[in-house]
């Protein structure tokens, strides 16, 4: 696919694109038709090096930041030739203070000759700054650049020739300052990614908003750790005024355009090519979304991809996690036609598990350590689809765990499993098997939480944090079983910040902290980010200890509620229940590892 679509001198066509070089440090720039004239400016670059002590690309949804038109940002009113103008960026929408430079879509309307815009740092003299993009004398001019940022996060704009003009700015993505936060990218040879024109799809209706996968194509991993895309993005064929942008389906329909085209103006046969960088879903898509009130051609190359940060737990200083060893494995489900479930924990050398009734008490397998002296056991928890507990008998061979069910207690299936470690060092260990039982058993979480602020999982602040409303919840009712209707999806909301790299706080930044963030089609990373956001909300503001309460109560709501999602109906039910029954045991865990002090 064309980096620029160009058609005559008089629209003249820019984009940036995020390119990668030879083995001699080279790019190549192809022309397909004709002769035309040509500038490359460099905005910036990547390293191969991971000991930068700057940080890395954090994307967002298509923040705002300027729009002459309605005074956002900027004064109301065109940008006169000559006219430079500056824009507070760091610190607005989801950009944070720590933005050093932004990856930003500029627009250009109501030319009447063309010309060229500079960009720069804040306060800049850009006089002798060469062109970030051109524009022609009629319709709306598109190009995505980098804008570097003062120590202020200020970013200056300047037309620098042509005519006075209105422009928007949306930024996609930010550089951070912060080396714990931000991705890696990986560039890729440019292929084709998607196209309406492709065999079984069709132009990009009016007014439509379509899903397309994308992990595993095109060069794309297909991996939880892909966590944004860059690509040029090309529209053709317009017959209207109108938009198309592509966004995060989790994260919602920004409202701001990528590519922007007029009717009977510009090139609709050959179109136009931005570069998008947009965020991945929870399911492996992207979203585009044509404002238009005629169909239009949409088709997507690929450039890189950028990598979410690995989860490391080797800095978690929570005190249980390190005082006490955990070695329970992932639950595990026994479906109808089966009675048992295997576990293989991971234990250090030498040690070994057995089920010698002399060694193990009650129900349970012993852990030995290399010197044969008994360190904690395996404590079964088996309920089934309605909830009820289930009689089990354990069993070892060598360090495998095999828990069976007891089958004249005719079980309904799926029947969930967990082998708990239960360590002997451990004083809260018997309190915190109750508490897990209960939770399989589709209790509430513990704790007094009438008494704690509910918390709505769409009620934000500026900085992204959950707001704990003052009224308390009159009852329990609404954590209570969810219907078989499909409720909406619980996504992962504006502002929360994914690095769980290392820093004081790393189990309110890495989703469900200690637990898969998703089971059976089903994905918990948004209830989860709802979570950690509500904790943190209340260690900024030093509130009570108890309000985590109400915050624990959310989570197993929306865990549940994406249960729903995932498997709604009469069909889904079953697996809905037992994705309830997982998702109780998964909260457990997540609440037994995050905490607000000392995280």
């Amino acid at each position: 696919m064309p980096t620029v679509y160009f058609s005559s001198a008089s629209a003249p066509r820019s984009n940036t694109a995020i390119v990668k070089v030879d083995g001699t440090g080279s790019i190549d720039v192809y022309n397909s038709l004709g002769s035309t004239a040509v500038t490359v400016t460099a905005m910036g670059y990547f390293t191969d090096s991971t000991s930068n002590a700057s940080g890395g690309f954090v994307p967002t949804n298509l923040d705002r930041v300027a729009n002459t038109a309605t005074g956002d940002g900027v004064p109301l009113g065109k940008l006169g030739v000559g006219q430079s103008v500056d824009i507070q960026v760091a610190g607005e929408g989801d950009i944070s203070n720590s933005a050093r430079s932004v990856f930003a879509n500029i627009e250009v309307r109501n030319a009447t000759s063309s010309g060229k815009i500079r960009v720069g740092e804040g306060g800049a003299d850009l006089s002798a700054v060469p062109a970030a993009m051109s524009y022609g004398d009629s319709g709306a001019y598109v190009s995505c650049t980098t804008l570097q940022l003062n120590s202020s996060g200020v970013a200056r704009v300047m037309n620098a020739s042509g005519s006075p003009i209105d422009i928007k700015i949306d930024v996609e993505g930010y550089v951070s300052s912060d080396p714990e936060e931000g991705s890696s990218y990986n560039p890729l040879t440019s292929s084709p990614l998607y196209s309406t024109t492709d065999t079984g799809q069709t132009s990009l209706g009016a007014g439509e908003t379509r899903e397309i996968p994308v992990l595993g194509k095109a060069g794309i991993p297909d991996s939880s750790n892909v966590g944004a895309l860059a690509t040029s993005l090309a529209v053709r064929g317009w017959g209207g005024n109108g938009t198309v942008t592509a966004f995060n389906p989790d994260e919602g329909n920004p409202g701001s355009a990528i590519a922007s085209f007029t009717k009977d103006e510009g090139d609709p046969a050959n179109g136009l090519v931005v570069t998008a960088i947009t965020g991945i879903s929870d399911d492996g898509t992207i979203a585009l979304h044509n404002t238009s009130s005629a169909p239009v051609t949409v088709s997507l190359a690929t450039q890189g991809w950028f990598t979410l940060p690995p989860v490391e737990y080797s800095d978690d200083p929570d005190p249980i996690a390190s005082e006490f060893p955990d070695y329970t494995p992932t639950p595990a489900l026994i479906q109808s036609g089966s009675s048992s479930a295997t576990f293989s924990p991971s234990l250090p050398n030498g040690y070994t598990i057995t089920d010698d009734p002399d060694v193990a008490s009650g129900n349970a397998a012993a852990v030995l350590d290399a010197s044969g002296t008994r360190v904690g056991a395996f404590t079964p928890i088996v309920v089934d689809e309605s909830g009820a507990t289930i009689p089990y008998s354990i069993g070892s061979t060598g360090n495998d765990l095999t828990v069976s069910v007891e089958t004249p207690s005719a079980p309904q299936y799926p029947v969930a499993v967990m082998a708990v470690y239960v360590d002997d060092g451990d004083p809260e260990a018997s309190a915190r098997v109750d508490d897990l039982t209960a939770a399989m058993t589709s209790s509430p979480p513990r704790g007094d939480a009438a008494a704690a602020p509910s918390v709505d999982a769409g009620e934000v602040d500026s900085n992204g944090y959950v707001i704990p409303p003052e009224s308390a919840p009159d009852s329990l009712s609404a954590a209570g079983p969810i219907s078989g209707d499909r409720p909406n999806k619980v996504s992962v909301p504006h502002g929360y910040r994914y690095h769980p790299q290392r820093g004081p706080h790393v189990a309110l930044h890495d989703y469900c902290t200690k637990s898969p963030d998703t089971f059976d089609g089903t994905t918990f990373r948004g209830p989860c980010a709802i979570h950690d956001m509500c904790y943190d909300r209340i260690r900024k503001n030093n509130e009570p200890w108890t309000h985590h309460y109400a915050c624990d109560l959310s989570l197993w709501h929306d865990m549940r509620t994406n249960c729903a999602y995932a498997h709604p109906g009469l069909l889904g039910t079953t697996r809905r229940f037992s994705c309830y029954g997982v998702a109780n045991v998964y909260e457990e865990v997540v609440i037994a590892h995050t905490t607000i002090e000392g995280v």
